[in-house]
């Protein structure tokens, strides 16, 4: 894999289904109202830090999406919390037998989508890999309090020993090697904020 921002093939974004928001309408729906601002605002947070580059077309495909789930959930009595960009877990609403077909599909296709957010961003890409340490170190999002150990360990150059437990063993050395090229390519690391929130920082190289 290049260090180098690869700027793949545009993206053909499918936006058939991204329907302009009707804000008469969710104004008539507190619950929506309550859900697009939680929504919104989590998905900024998510993103501040982290994308460089497509952010106002993806974020508009991505709020179309969360918004036509919700309205499901909604008619069918139950308040959704706000959905994640990159859930893969049983949260996924591409694995709920609530939502209809094309809903499921939808969010089949936005995980492409997000595959490809990531690749033109390095940043973002350094967030997934590191998420994944988390969930082979402690079943974590996050590889919490461990975030300076980890840039120690990529700045050190030598993958073996391993500064946490590798439960799934996904550390072999491609993957230490993307962590390094990535933390060349974006010139800094990444932290957990105390609100949860991800925060980049422009660190030189140890």
């Amino acid at each position: 894999m290049s260090e180098e921002n690869p700027h793949p093939r545009p993206v053909a974004y499918k936006i058939a289904y991204a329907q302009p928001r009707d804000s008469a309408r969710d104004a008539a729906c507190p619950a929506m109202e309550a859900f697009l601002a939680d929504q919104a605002r989590y998905l900024d947070d998510v993103w501040a830090d982290l994308v460089e580059h497509g952010l106002p077309r993806y974020r508009e495909v991505f709020l179309a999406l969360a918004r036509d789930t919700a309205a499901v959930e909604i008619a069918a009595g139950r308040q959704p919390a706000y959905y994640k960009p990159d859930d893969e877990g049983f949260r996924n609403p591409a694995l709920s037998p609530s939502l209809p077909a094309d809903l499921r599909r939808r969010w089949v296709e936005w995980a492409a989508l997000h595959a490809d957010l990531v690749r033109v961003n390095p940043r973002l890409e350094l967030a997934t890999m590191l998420r994944d340490l988390g969930y082979t170190y402690i079943l974590s999002p996050w590889p919490m309090a461990m975030e300076d150990q980890l840039l120690a360990w990529v700045d050190r150059g030598e993958r073996l020993p391993l500064p946490i437990d590798d439960r799934d063993d996904i550390i072999d050395d491609a993957f230490y090697e993307r962590l390094r090229a990535l933390r060349r390519a974006t010139g800094g690391w990444i932290w957990q904020a105390g609100d949860g929130r991800l925060v980049f920082r422009r660190v030189p190289p140890g």
